[in-house]
């Protein structure tokens, strides 16, 4: 009765090791490094399975390492970057069963670029004040053209002003 208690609980337990084992997903892990061998913390490592669009995106850790667990099986392609560094892209990595692939990437320093856009609006309105009133000037008399030479509809072009004519 023991003897057959022991045998059943190692062909339970032979069978589940054997299920775990058994997958249909790959993985990517690896290391990022400078060019003097130093890791990178905090690049940023994404893969992109062209066939199906997959994208997963990713930043290495302490150790400069990054890992891409339970990938569909296929081709990717890796990118990885991190400022002040070239940007460094692997193509036709293939993923098979239950195969870690290993691949270290080194980045070379690479040029930082700065882009400073300055631009300034005029405002259409005047917000900063409240006077209301203004000037017309001759040459925008002689320029505008009005209909029966009356200067009261001249007022219009003043701001807050309005032509009533009562």
């Amino acid at each position: 009765m023991k003897t057959r208690l022991i045998l059943a609980v190692v062909v339970v337990l032979a069978a589940v090791t054997v299920l775990n084992a058994q997958t249909f997903r790959g993985s990517i892990e690896g290391t990022v490094t400078d060019s003097a061998g130093a890791a990178l913390v905090g690049a940023t490592v994404t893969i992109v399975s062209p066939a199906t669009g997959l994208t997963r995106t990713v930043q290495t850790g302490p150790e400069g390492a990054y890992f891409f667990p339970e990938l569909p099986l296929g081709d990717y392609n890796l990118t990885v970057s991190q400022s002040g560094f070239r940007t460094t892209t692997q193509t036709g990595i293939h993923v098979t069963v239950a195969t870690p692939i290993h691949l270290d990437v080194t980045l070379q320093p690479g040029q930082v670029e700065q882009k400073v856009e300055v631009t300034a609006e005029v405002p259409l309105i005047e917000v900063t004040g409240n006077t209301l009133g203004g000037t017309i000037d001759e040459k925008q008399i002689s320029e505008l053209p009005i209909n029966g030479r009356d200067f009261i509809k001249l007022m219009v072009f003043v701001p807050g002003s309005t032509a009533d004519p009562s």
